[in-house]
């Protein structure tokens, strides 16, 4: 059994590591925002509340956007936005 991200399935059926076929996703993994403590959480309810959010933030961090499937999401979206 093998467990991992979608577009690695693809890698290791190209260099012949897992067989071609159905390779059925099992889980999915959300983006979670997160303020200092005491913040009010911000309105991220429609796209340009959500450009206002970002763009205004004093900082954002977050994990590996190089790798994953969550990290070159938010960095679409993030290019998307400005």
């Amino acid at each position: 059994m093998v467990v991992l991200q979608p577009n690695f399935v693809d890698d290791l059926v190209k260099a012949g590591k897992l067989l071609p076929g159905d390779h059925p996703a099992v889980a999915r993994v959300g983006i979670g925002l997160f303020t200092r403590e005491g913040a009010a959480a911000p309105d991220i309810s429609t796209v340009p509340a959500l450009k206002h959010a970002v763009l205004s933030a004093d900082a954002l961090g977050f994990s590996n956007v190089a790798a994953g499937i969550a990290g070159p999401s938010f960095t679409d979206m993030l290019s998307a936005l400005c």
